[in-house]
């Protein structure tokens, strides 16, 4: 590691707390940051849309050093797992550094090459063309700040295309839909018979959630909502179907952003995403009205079971006039799916699920050659579930009959967890 007095030269020392976050996915971000002292935990947004943990830093290497290089918003979220200290390098000084620390350049270098690599080789074996990485980005050395810096934003571009490519395959066969004129149509969003439940969370939430500013992706204004701060909760379970239970908080009940100029809505981690190919000169209004009225939560710190149902069905009704996503659909039905089978709502149960499966097979037969191995892995164990949980245990057999023959999985813990449920269905009646 270069000379710590040198590196003081170049940036600011910031101390962080035990499970403090650094930054989150998709923030904007000018600085990269070289570990001093602790762990630092990568989290990123998996394919059940909980944060995973991927990797960890510790002292001598670094993170954030992609938005500094080319500018792109940060790829994952970075949370200090104990007491540390790392320093914080500003953007405008990235190329003092690489020249008074080329063991730095080199060991960015050789990060990134390792990556654009490693996410080519994944993009070629799930099937998907593309050109092979050109032969100057391997064999890519340090001479000078200038050289560096331009090899440096090369392999990020390259890493964050190749992602692109494995993260969503849906995307590039269907374009989201065109911007959805909704000023006439009131959404009904509650179903027939629905029976208020009248449950207020009464927990003191303050640490678990953190209040952000965003940008409506339908209408372009600003809006603010407290979302969940991920790296303070604790994990209790997880199941099968992708569900993560937390100690303390209910995060189906925080799940949704409710844009308060428009009533957009959607998850806080697909949120900021552009959902339509062009955004109206002349809006105004709301254009996700509902006969419910309803525009939001009362109590940031406090939502009701009955304010996250509804923001579920607007999530819906948002994603169906805007995309053409099956997935991400697929995802609000089933987290609709689990907020009324903890409340003991059958019929209601089962029409989520049902709806969830569906568009889990719309997705599973557009992208079946596109779907990474350990994602192929989790599908199919989702959808065994959702089976289970509407009584047709020979197609769940199905399903997790399947997960024994998806190769290249390197979650060996949960194939193992698969073997054993399909023996369970086996038993079922």
């Amino acid at each position: 590691m270069a000379d710590i007095a040198l590196l003081k030269q170049l940036g600011k020392v910031v101390n962080f707390k035990e499970n403090q976050t650094v930054f989150m996915q998709d923030d904007e971000g000018d600085s990269m940051y070289i570990v001093l002292k602790g762990t630092f935990g990568v989290y990123i947004n998996s394919f059940s849309s909980f944060p995973i943990r991927v990797a960890e830093v510790r002292q001598g290497s670094f993170f954030g050093e992609m938005s500094v290089i080319d500018g792109w918003p940060r790829s994952a979220t970075i949370v200090s797992e104990e007491e540390g200290a790392a320093l914080a390098v500003d953007m405008s000084n990235l190329g003092l550094l690489l020249d008074k620390a080329p063991e730095i350049a080199d060991s960015l270098l050789n990060t990134l090459r390792d990556r654009a690599l490693k996410t080519t080789a994944a993009v070629t074996e799930s099937g998907i063309k593309t050109q092979e990485m050109p032969q100057i980005l391997k064999t890519a050395k340090h001479h000078d700040s200038k050289s560096c810096i331009a090899f440096l934003t090369m392999l990020a571009e390259r890493v964050r295309d190749m992602n692109a490519l494995l993260a969503a395959p849906e995307e590039q066969q269907t374009p989201p839909k065109a911007q959805a004129e909704r000023k006439e149509e009131v959404l009904e969003l509650l179903p027939d018979g629905y029976v208020p439940f009248n449950i207020r969370d009464e927990n003191d939430n303050r640490s678990m959630l953190h209040v952000k500013k965003y940008i409506c992706p339908y209408c372009n204004k600003e809006t603010q909502e407290a979302t969940p701060v991920f790296s303070a909760l604790k994990q209790q379970s997880a199941a099968l179907d992708g569900r993560v239970i937390y100690k303390g908080f209910d995060i189906l009940r925080y799940t949704n952003i409710i844009c308060h100029n428009c009533n957009y809505t959607d998850n806080y981690q697909e949120f900021g995403k552009p959902r339509s190919q062009h955004t109206p000169t002349d809006f105004s209004g709301n254009q996700f009205n509902n006969k419910e009225n309803f525009t939001g939560y009362v109590d940031a710190l406090s939502h009701t079971v009955d304010e996250a149902i509804k923001s579920y069905y607007l999530n819906i009704a948002c994603l169906t006039a805007t995309t053409e996503s099956p997935l991400r659909i697929a995802k609000a039905w089933i987290r609709l799916y689990w907020l009324y089978s903890d409340h003991g709502r059958g019929e209601l149960e089962r029409q989520c699920a049902k709806r969830a499966l569906h568009n889990y097979k719309r997705y599973l037969d557009k992208n079946e050659a596109l779907i990474l191995a350990n994602d192929m892995l989790r599908l199919n164990a989702t959808m065994g579930e959702l089976c289970i949980a509407l009584g047709d245990f020979e197609t769940a057999k199905v399903y997790y009959s399947n997960t024994a023959n998806i190769r290249g999985v390197s979650d060996g813990d949960f194939v193992k967890k698969c073997k054993s449920r399909l023996n369970e269905i086996k038993k079922m009646r």
